[in-house]
């Protein structure tokens, strides 16, 4: 499986450990993930030369940038994943229309939830 997690933030907090620690038990568990992130990410040296992940820097200028949002749509493109993991809003916002987009639904009981393909991307 080809998965792409996708994180444009250039900080650390809560979202960003989620991002990373991700990343890397997807891969050592043999899937192959493109782990996309500002090149400002705190941890992009951690993820270099892992087995199994392939990094991939966008730097985006603005909470929407035009040159950042065509870069990570190539990126997917070349890609070809299963599926994208977006991390939070600017990651989104930037990738949303890159590929299909699936909406995970419900409350904090996993068995509640349910996914379907977003309208406006179908």
């Amino acid at each position: 499986m080809r998965i792409i997690q996708v994180m444009l933030s250039k900080g650390w907090g809560g979202a960003e450990r989620i991002y990373f620690d991700l990343v890397k038990s997807l891969a050592e568990q043999g899937v192959q993930v493109q782990a996309v992130m500002d090149e400002r990410f705190p941890k992009k040296d951690q993820l270099e030369g892992v087995e199994n992940v392939i990094p991939a820097y966008v730097r985006p200028f603005s909470h929407w940038d035009f040159f950042a949002a065509f870069k990570l749509y190539d990126t997917v493109h070349q890609f070809a994943p299963d599926v994208i993991h977006y991390h939070l809003c600017r990651a989104a916002l930037m990738g949303g229309r890159c590929k299909e987009v699936v909406c995970a639904l419900g409350g904090d009981n996993p068995q509640q939830h349910q996914t379907q393909v977003l309208p406006q991307y179908k």
